[in-house]
């Protein structure tokens, strides 16, 4: 790999599928809690910054779609967030990250598939799959063997590379997975580095974006419950109201959100993975 380059990445998936465990993967060290209990209350959104074999890499963990009522982050506010996490991507991005466990594939794939690829970046940045807790499978990538085909035919979701890996570095049963756990690390650096954006791809002008964006959202929806499709003008406030809102609260909330989206509230917590920084910005 050539050295030097810098790697912008949002990693996304439900709660508890090993978001952060991925990136201790990444960077070979506990620096990401392995809960998402922190993210989404006083961080909307975190950035783990380092360096491995020469390259510099900006991971941006954030929350997805859950697939109950016990996801950790409410739907709504997953949406939000993630709105206003790429209001504050200045620097652009070169690579998203879906991860997931290993397992039956369920809405929450399908759907956050849908709502960051197709609906938000409108299939213009690469995206991976890293499927976890395959440490037990012989080849590790199984999975990806037996289920790939069907993630294209049946549910519509085409990923440039899909991943299999195992997090396990520590507990009773590690040292059995040291050498998938090798594995897993650099199969998931290359894989970075070859389908990451030459350039990032930068937003322009947000508000812009904002209004193509939301339609796009809707038409998603719509196209999936059989929804009338809306006046621009009306889209914030139907999202909000297909989520189960009443007239005023998807009112107020979509309000909420665009004067944020506006002046630009984002609360980001920067992890040095160096530990020579930590700190926020806003």
């Amino acid at each position: 790999m050539a050295m030097g380059k810098s790697f912008n990445v949002v990693i996304f998936g439900e709660s508890g599928v090993g978001k952060s465990s991925l990136i201790n993967l990444l960077f070979n060290k506990d620096i990401a809690e392995t809960s998402d209990a922190a993210l989404g209350c006083t961080f909307e959104s975190k950035l783990y910054r380092g360096d491995r074999e020469g390259h510099s890499f900006n991971i941006y963990d954030t929350t997805g779609l859950n697939e109950s009522e016990k996801g950790l982050v409410k739907p709504e506010v997953a949406v939000g967030n993630l709105m206003k996490l790429i209001n504050s991507l200045t620097d652009g991005i070169h690579l998203l990250i879906m991860c997931m466990k290993k397992g039956r594939i369920n809405n929450a794939v399908s759907n956050n598939y849908q709502l960051f690829y197709d609906g938000i970046f409108e299939a213009s940045v690469p995206i991976l799959l890293v499927v976890t807790q395959c440490e037990l499978d012989d080849p590790i990538d199984s999975w990806k063997i037996h289920n790939q085909a069907l993630l294209r035919s049946q549910f519509k979701m085409n990923f440039h590379d899909i991943i299999c890996v195992t997090t396990l570095n520590k507990g009773k049963h590690a040292s059995k997975f040291k050498e998938e756990y090798t594995l897993s690390r650099e199969a998931l650096g290359a894989a970075i580095a070859q389908h990451s954006l030459k350039q990032p791809w930068v937003i322009k002008n947000f508000m812009d974006f904002l209004m193509v964006l939301l339609k796009r959202i809707w038409n998603i929806i719509a196209s999936y419950c059989s929804f009338q499709k809306l006046p621009l003008s009306n889209l914030i406030y139907s999202i909000f109201q297909k989520l189960g809102f009443s007239d005023r609260e998807a009112t107020d909330k979509a309000n909420t959100l665009l004067d944020e989206l506006k002046h630009n509230h984002m609360s980001i917590k920067i992890i040095d993975v160096d530990g020579t920084e930590e700190g926020s910005t806003e």
